[in-house]
Protein backbone atom coordinates (compact mmCIF):
# COMPACT_ATOMS: atom_id res chain seq x y z
CA UNK A 1 0.00 0.00 0.00
CA UNK A 2 2.82 2.40 0.86
CA UNK A 3 4.57 1.58 -2.43
CA UNK A 4 1.33 2.27 -4.30
CA UNK A 5 1.02 5.65 -2.60
CA UNK A 6 4.56 6.51 -3.65
CA UNK A 7 3.92 5.44 -7.25
CA UNK A 8 0.70 7.47 -7.38
CA UNK A 9 2.62 10.45 -6.06
CA UNK A 10 5.36 10.06 -8.67
CA UNK A 11 2.76 9.83 -11.44
CA UNK A 12 1.13 12.98 -10.07
CA UNK A 13 4.46 14.81 -9.98
CA UNK A 14 5.15 13.79 -13.57
CA UNK A 15 1.71 15.04 -14.61
CA UNK A 16 2.32 18.38 -12.86
CA UNK A 17 5.70 18.81 -14.57
CA UNK A 18 4.23 17.96 -17.98
CA UNK A 19 1.36 20.38 -17.36
CA UNK A 20 3.86 23.09 -16.43
CA UNK A 21 5.76 22.34 -19.63
CA UNK A 22 2.51 22.57 -21.60
CA UNK A 23 1.73 25.97 -20.11
CA UNK A 24 5.22 27.39 -20.64
CA UNK A 25 5.30 26.11 -24.23
CA UNK A 26 2.04 27.96 -24.88
CA UNK A 27 3.47 31.32 -23.76
CA UNK A 28 4.78 33.06 -26.90
CA UNK A 29 7.48 35.73 -26.88
CA UNK A 30 7.25 38.60 -29.33
CA UNK A 31 10.10 38.67 -31.85
CA UNK A 32 10.86 40.47 -35.09
CA UNK A 33 10.02 38.57 -38.27
CA UNK A 34 13.09 38.21 -40.48
CA UNK A 35 11.93 35.52 -42.92
CA UNK A 36 8.90 33.91 -44.53
CA UNK A 37 7.98 30.23 -44.35
CA UNK A 38 5.91 28.25 -46.82
CA UNK A 39 4.85 24.88 -45.40
CA UNK A 40 4.71 21.96 -47.83
CA UNK A 41 3.59 19.23 -45.42
CA UNK A 42 2.93 18.77 -41.71
CA UNK A 43 3.09 15.79 -39.38
CA UNK A 44 1.35 15.61 -36.02
CA UNK A 45 3.02 14.37 -32.84
CA UNK A 46 1.78 13.93 -29.28
CA UNK A 47 -0.17 13.56 -27.05
CA UNK A 48 2.91 13.65 -24.79
CA UNK A 49 6.10 15.25 -26.06
CA UNK A 50 8.85 17.67 -25.13
CA UNK A 51 6.18 20.40 -25.23
CA UNK A 52 4.04 18.60 -22.64
CA UNK A 53 0.48 17.45 -23.28
CA UNK A 54 -1.33 18.02 -26.57
CA UNK A 55 -1.01 17.51 -30.29
CA UNK A 56 1.54 19.62 -32.17
CA UNK A 57 2.68 19.98 -35.76
CA UNK A 58 6.12 19.65 -37.27
CA UNK A 59 5.99 21.12 -40.78
CA UNK A 60 8.43 20.80 -43.67
CA UNK A 61 8.78 24.32 -44.99
CA UNK A 62 10.77 26.46 -47.38
CA UNK A 63 12.25 29.50 -45.69
CA UNK A 64 13.27 32.74 -47.36
CA UNK A 65 15.42 35.23 -45.46
CA UNK A 66 13.90 38.70 -45.76
CA UNK A 67 17.20 40.57 -45.86
CA UNK A 68 19.43 38.35 -48.00
CA UNK A 69 16.82 36.45 -50.00
CA UNK A 70 18.57 33.17 -49.13
CA UNK A 71 16.32 30.11 -49.26
CA UNK A 72 16.51 26.75 -47.51
CA UNK A 73 14.22 23.97 -46.32
CA UNK A 74 13.83 22.79 -42.76
CA UNK A 75 11.40 21.21 -40.29
CA UNK A 76 9.62 23.95 -38.36
CA UNK A 77 8.01 23.14 -35.03
CA UNK A 78 6.12 26.22 -33.85
CA UNK A 79 2.49 26.73 -32.89
CA UNK A 80 1.79 29.30 -35.60
CA UNK A 81 2.50 26.86 -38.46
CA UNK A 82 -0.20 24.21 -39.05
CA UNK A 83 -1.61 22.21 -41.99
CA UNK A 84 -4.00 25.10 -42.64
CA UNK A 85 -0.99 27.23 -43.59
CA UNK A 86 0.36 24.86 -46.26
CA UNK A 87 1.19 26.87 -49.37
CA UNK A 88 0.85 30.24 -47.60
CA UNK A 89 3.67 32.68 -46.89
CA UNK A 90 3.86 33.03 -43.12
CA UNK A 91 6.11 35.51 -41.25
CA UNK A 92 8.65 33.79 -39.05
CA UNK A 93 11.67 34.61 -36.90
CA UNK A 94 14.83 32.55 -37.10
CA UNK A 95 18.37 32.55 -35.80
CA UNK A 96 21.22 30.23 -34.95
CA UNK A 97 21.08 28.33 -31.68
CA UNK A 98 23.36 29.85 -29.09
CA UNK A 99 25.37 27.92 -26.53
CA UNK A 100 27.33 29.24 -23.58
CA UNK A 101 30.39 30.07 -25.64
CA UNK A 102 29.60 29.33 -29.28
CA UNK A 103 26.85 29.74 -31.86
CA UNK A 104 25.92 26.46 -33.54
CA UNK A 105 24.85 25.92 -37.14
CA UNK A 106 21.45 24.67 -36.00
CA UNK A 107 18.61 27.04 -36.85
CA UNK A 108 15.82 27.78 -34.37
CA UNK A 109 12.46 29.25 -35.28
CA UNK A 110 9.72 31.18 -33.49
CA UNK A 111 6.54 33.06 -34.23
CA UNK A 112 6.82 36.86 -34.26
CA UNK A 113 3.52 37.21 -32.39
CA UNK A 114 3.51 37.09 -28.61
CA UNK A 115 4.07 38.92 -25.34
CA UNK A 116 6.66 41.59 -24.69
CA UNK A 117 9.86 40.59 -22.89
CA UNK A 118 8.77 41.72 -19.40
CA UNK A 119 5.36 40.04 -19.58
CA UNK A 120 6.89 36.91 -21.09
CA UNK A 121 9.46 36.56 -18.31
CA UNK A 122 6.81 37.23 -15.64
CA UNK A 123 4.39 34.59 -16.99
CA UNK A 124 7.18 32.08 -17.47
CA UNK A 125 8.52 32.61 -13.95
CA UNK A 126 5.06 32.31 -12.39
CA UNK A 127 4.36 29.09 -14.30
CA UNK A 128 7.62 27.48 -13.18
CA UNK A 129 7.17 28.72 -9.61
CA UNK A 130 3.62 27.39 -9.24
CA UNK A 131 4.37 24.12 -11.02
CA UNK A 132 7.58 23.53 -9.07
CA UNK A 133 5.92 24.28 -5.72
CA UNK A 134 3.03 21.93 -6.47
CA UNK A 135 5.41 19.16 -7.59
CA UNK A 136 7.60 19.48 -4.46
CA UNK A 137 4.53 19.56 -2.21
CA UNK A 138 3.04 16.43 -3.79
CA UNK A 139 6.36 14.59 -3.80
CA UNK A 140 6.95 15.39 -0.13
CA UNK A 141 3.45 14.22 0.80
CA UNK A 142 3.88 11.01 -1.20
CA UNK A 143 7.22 10.19 0.43
CA UNK A 144 5.81 10.82 3.89
CA UNK A 145 2.74 8.71 3.14
CA UNK A 146 4.96 5.87 1.91
CA UNK A 147 7.03 5.83 5.10
CA UNK A 148 6.10 3.86 8.18
CA UNK A 149 5.21 5.71 11.36
CA UNK A 150 8.70 5.05 12.68
CA UNK A 151 10.19 6.22 9.38
CA UNK A 152 8.24 9.48 9.52
CA UNK A 153 9.32 9.98 13.11
CA UNK A 154 12.96 9.35 12.19
CA UNK A 155 12.76 11.78 9.27
CA UNK A 156 11.13 14.40 11.47
CA UNK A 157 13.78 13.99 14.13
CA UNK A 158 16.57 14.31 11.57
CA UNK A 159 15.15 17.56 10.25
CA UNK A 160 13.76 19.12 13.45
CA UNK A 161 15.47 17.14 16.21
CA UNK A 162 14.07 14.82 18.87
CA UNK A 163 11.34 16.07 21.24
CA UNK A 164 13.98 16.40 23.96
CA UNK A 165 16.23 18.45 21.66
CA UNK A 166 13.34 20.70 20.62
CA UNK A 167 12.35 21.20 24.27
CA UNK A 168 15.95 22.03 25.21
CA UNK A 169 16.20 24.51 22.34
CA UNK A 170 12.94 26.13 23.38
CA UNK A 171 14.26 26.43 26.94
CA UNK A 172 17.53 27.97 25.68
CA UNK A 173 15.64 30.45 23.52
CA UNK A 174 13.46 31.40 26.50
CA UNK A 175 16.51 31.87 28.74
CA UNK A 176 18.24 33.99 26.10
CA UNK A 177 15.12 36.12 25.69
CA UNK A 178 14.86 36.65 29.44
CA UNK A 179 18.54 37.55 29.61
CA UNK A 180 18.08 40.07 26.80
CA UNK A 181 15.05 41.62 28.51
CA UNK A 182 17.06 41.95 31.77
CA UNK A 183 19.93 43.55 29.85
CA UNK A 184 17.57 46.06 28.27
CA UNK A 185 16.13 46.84 31.69
CA UNK A 186 19.64 47.43 33.14
CA UNK A 187 20.54 49.72 30.25
CA UNK A 188 17.29 51.65 30.66
CA UNK A 189 17.92 52.01 34.41
CA UNK A 190 21.49 53.20 33.82
CA UNK A 191 20.26 55.79 31.32
CA UNK A 192 17.62 56.95 33.78
CA UNK A 193 20.21 57.36 36.53
CA UNK A 194 22.61 59.25 34.25
CA UNK A 195 19.80 61.56 33.17
CA UNK A 196 18.83 62.17 36.76
CA UNK A 197 22.46 62.83 37.73
CA UNK A 198 22.84 65.39 34.92
CA UNK A 199 19.59 67.07 36.00
CA UNK A 200 20.76 67.33 39.61
CA UNK A 201 24.16 68.65 38.53
CA UNK A 202 22.49 71.28 36.41
CA UNK A 203 20.27 72.37 39.30
CA UNK A 204 23.30 72.48 41.62
CA UNK A 205 25.14 74.82 39.21
CA UNK A 206 22.11 77.11 39.07
CA UNK A 207 21.87 77.29 42.88
CA UNK A 208 25.61 78.14 43.15
CA UNK A 209 25.09 81.11 40.83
Amino acid sequence: MRTLRLLVGLVGVTAILLTTLTVTSAIPRRTTANATAVATSCEAYGPISRRGFGTYWACNATMTDTKSGKRWTDVVDIRSLTPEDIGKKMPISWGHQRGRAVISDKRVYSSPDGYGQATYVLLLSLSYLIGGFAAVLLLTGSVLAALTRQGRRTLLEKSLGTPEERAAKKQRDKAEDEEWQQKKARIAEANRRNKEARRQAKEARKSDQ
